[in-house]
């Protein structure tokens, strides 16, 4: 597990955000790859058995319930993408591999060939936090 910091006592910087913004923003991300997984599989819709037996006390359609679970977990993953675009265009595949695993260091982005540097990564990565902290 990297070791993320955030310098939150450098309030001068145009994306400064408060640590416990960061913190929520920083898991937010993370959960990007759990919610594309989980959209996935509810993709297929259930089928329901009516054989006349009791099923439960669930009242409503689940077809519907499962409709609205997919549009929810989409729209948090469009909130994570948006940002992401909107903060460093030129090397989104490249933070949203980052934000999106824990086990991501910008060294193993380096090996990997990054187009650019550690201070306009670290840039980029800041105003994509502050940018997502703003929409969630």
């Amino acid at each position: 597990m990297r070791n993320v910091r955030y310098d939150h006592k450098r309030r001068d910087s145009e994306y400064w955000i408060s640590s416990r913004d960061f913190r929520l923003a920083y898991a937010y991300a993370l959960k990007y790859n759990e919610w594309r997984q989980e959209a996935e599989a509810l993709g297929g819709m259930k089928a329901v058995n009516y054989d006349g037996m009791p099923h439960g006390n669930s009242v409503g359609n689940p077809t519907e319930s499962t409709g609205i679970k997919i549009a929810e977990l989409l729209e948090k993953i469009r909130k994570i993408d948006n940002a992401l675009h909107e903060a460093a265009p030129e090397i989104e595949n490249w933070l949203k591999m980052y934000v999106t695993n824990e086990d991501i260091t910008f060294d193993m982005l380096k090996a990997r060939g990054i187009p650019c540097e550690r201070a306009m990564f670290y840039n980029r990565r800041m105003k994509f936090y502050y940018l997502l902290s703003q929409r969630i």
